[in-house]
């Protein structure tokens, strides 16, 4: 476990400026995931609020609806914004992945005893298994957020062709279909959320070297 954890450690403090404080590889790993369970919560927030936008909108009077309009524009941007982060964070996470296993492998050519090469290879496969099932999560996250946001920004292409409130009555359907996978998007989310704690955990126990 402690061997794993380093080499996460090592992995996600890649590319990190280094204070010369023995702890920093730990603390950036452990900021780094936060970073990340950040970005999804706040994508999952983002949902139920643009969502709850989306119904004030539907149910606006004629005198409140280009206000109801704007708050929903300004919960779509949001949600935007959120999700954005969050798949940047992700893919840095992934880069610094790459340079982990580029560097070990290479550092792992000089080393003369195959005993200590095989526990370089270990801890290699470990990784790469913690990240094969940190994308699996992601993956289930994204899938259920694409349909979501499509409809999200569907609804305010709509408004945008025809700002009557008809035309937002007309969004109940569509509204009821997003509320259908909210609780899909919900799940992935939280599941995703609970393996980047699980990593972080296992990183933030990992003692700095003395």
């Amino acid at each position: 476990m402690r061997a794993y954890g380093i080499a996460l450690a090592l992995l996600l403090a890649t590319g990190c400026k280094s204070s010369g404080d023995a702890s920093t590889p730990v603390a950036s790993t452990s900021a780094s995931i936060q970073d990340i369970r950040d970005a999804v919560t706040n994508t999952k927030t983002g949902v139920d609020t643009a969502v709850s936008a989306l119904t004030a909108l539907t149910e606006t009077n004629e005198g409140g609806l280009k206000k109801s309009y704007d708050r929903y524009g300004s919960a779509l941007a949001g949600l935007k914004a959120s999700a954005l982060e969050a798949r940047d964070h992700l893919i840095q996470l992934k880069l610094r992945r790459d340079a982990y296993l580029s560097k070990s492998l290479e550092l792992s050519k000089d080393v003369k005893s195959p005993e200590l090469r095989a526990g370089a290879e270990k801890r290699r496969t470990a990784v790469m298994d913690a990240f094969m099932t940190l994308n699996g999560k992601a993956q289930e996250a994204r899938n259920a957020f694409a349909p979501i946001y499509g409809s999200l920004e569907d609804c305010r292409r709509f408004m945008e062709s025809d700002f009557t409130m008809s035309s937002a009555a007309a969004l109940k359907g569509e509204l009821d279909e997003i509320r259908k996978d909210q609780k899909g998007f919900a799940d992935a989310a939280d599941a995703l959320v609970a393996e980047l704690a699980a990593l972080q955990a296992k990183v933030s126990s990992v003692a700095p070297p003395k």
